[in-house]
C-alpha cells in the first residue's frame, strides 16, 4: 500500500514540474501571456526579460 501512495505521489509530482516547465516555456520564451490587458506603464514579459533576464 505504502509503494503504491509513492508511485502516486512521485506521478503526480513530475505531472506538476512538467506543467510548470511547460508554463515557464511560454511565457518566457515565447510571450503568450503578453496579450492579456495591461494598464499603461505596466511591464510586459518580454520587457521584463530584457531588463531583469538575468536576475529571473
Amino acid at each position: 500500500m505504502l509503494k503504491q501512495k509513492n508511485k502516486l505521489m512521485n506521478s503526480v509530482s513530475l505531472a506538476v514540474i512538467v506543467i510548470a516547465g511547460i508554463v515557464h516555456l511560454l511565457a518566457r520564451k515565447f510571450h503568450v501571456f503578453d496579450h492579456t490587458m495591461h494598464a499603461h506603464g505596466m511591464l510586459t514579459s518580454s520587457e521584463m526579460e530584457s531588463q531583469y533576464g538575468p536576475t529571473l
